[in-house]
């Protein structure tokens, strides 16, 4: 491993404000992940408090003393806290960690709110933050860029039935129909025949005014974990074995039916297309701070990009730990390297010029 990938000091003494919950339909998973993120920072011995936002999107405090038990999800029931609490955190030097997951957390929005705010926080920046949670965007942002990516279609959640088979029709069946901005696979409906086309559409328009619909592509799943925008580690790719007919919210967190291998048993030249491309991708979307890039292996061993994920889970069936610590990057490491990105980034920010001559 490059010299300089962690902070001389790590995480130890640092004051981390790890945030979690949210107005999203990923609210609970995100709460699983905040604790399990706190426990880790608890083990590099940093001071760790946390704002857990509730569904209907009050912001509370959780205390230090509040800390999670292990397999526990972090609990919101401090008192209430204002927005401002960010701008006071700022001033103590502290690190936010956001463990939000999907719209109003890692779509752009808390991150807009940290730099408003001028405070240091871990993961991807505002620009790329929303890039990457709005498929519809991000895939035609890709595609310009020549990324190898699943053929797709947008449409508006308003479009009538006729609009949607006539825009879709070209790419065949079966399709997957999914929300724009949404993750876990909520919201995401398998499409074998026109006659489910409707209901599917309907069912993604309930969590978004876009969506995408995308050739169901017969593949292997495989992702691959990105940490850092200098001396950047990649680990080794993984699988996912789903239990269900694809990887959907109930087979990720509910079912236990689905099993991963990491690493993923592929040939060494396909392995190595999938890291190559991961490097692309994030290079091009900007979020090479914390990535995790969910790819396709087709049988001929094309690589394709499905989406990225800029706050990946930390539950303790995440992916984006298990590859990381795959190669020798403990969860504690991953913090550290996190947090020493924001403080750089924060750094930097603050360097600019604000003078308009």
């Amino acid at each position: 491993m490059a010299s300089g990938v962690f902070g001389a000091d790590g995480i130890a003494g640092s004051e981390l404000i790890i945030v979690a919950g949210g107005r999203s339909a990923e609210h609970d998973v995100s709460l699983v992940s905040g604790a399990h993120l706190w426990n880790a920072a608890i083990e590099g011995g940093a001071h760790v408090t946390g704002i857990g936002i509730s569904r209907d999107g009050v912001w509370h405090h959780i205390a230090s003393d509040q800390r999670p038990k292990t397999g526990d999800a972090l609990a919101i029931n401090g008192p209430e806290v204002a927005i401002d609490s960010l701008a006071a955190a700022a001033q103590r030097g502290a690190v936010v960690v956001p463990a939000l997951h999907g719209p109003l957390g890692e779509d752009g929005t808390f991150q807009g709110a940290c730099e408003v705010a001028g405070v240091a926080y871990t993961g991807a920046g505002v620009l790329a933050s929303a890039l990457c949670m709005n498929k519809a965007v991000a895939k035609r942002f890709l595609a310009g860029a020549g990324i190898p990516q699943t053929p797709f279609v947008v449409i508006a959640s308003s479009d009538s039935i006729d609009t949607v088979r006539e825009r879709s029709q070209h790419l065949g069946f079966p399709l997957f129909v999914k929300p724009s901005s949404m993750g876990s696979s909520i919201g995401v409906s398998k499409v074998d025949d026109e006659n489910a086309l409707s209901t599917s559409v309907a069912r993604a328009g309930a969590y978004d005014t876009c969506i995408v619909i995308e050739q169901a592509v017969v593949g292997r799943e495989i992702e691959i974990a990105v940490l850092g925008r200098r001396d950047t580690i990649v680990s080794r790719p993984g699988e996912i074995h789903v239990g269900a007919e694809f990887y959907d919210y109930h087979d990720k967190y509910e079912d236990d039916r689905a099993t991963v291998s990491v690493p993923a048993d592929l040939p060494v030249m396909v392995a190595q297309q999938v890291r190559d491309l991961a490097l692309q991708v994030t290079s091009v979307l900007g979020c090479r701070e914390m990535a995790r890039c969910d790819m396709f292996v087709t049988a001929d061993g094309a690589v394709l990009l499905n989406e990225v994920n800029t706050i990946p889970g930390f539950t303790p069936i995440s992916m984006y730990p298990k590859m990381l610590n795959d190669v020798g990057v403990t969860t504690v490491q991953i913090l550290d390297r996190l947090v020493a990105d924001a403080r750089a980034r924060h750094a930097r920010s603050l360097q600019r010029s604000t003078d308009h001559g």
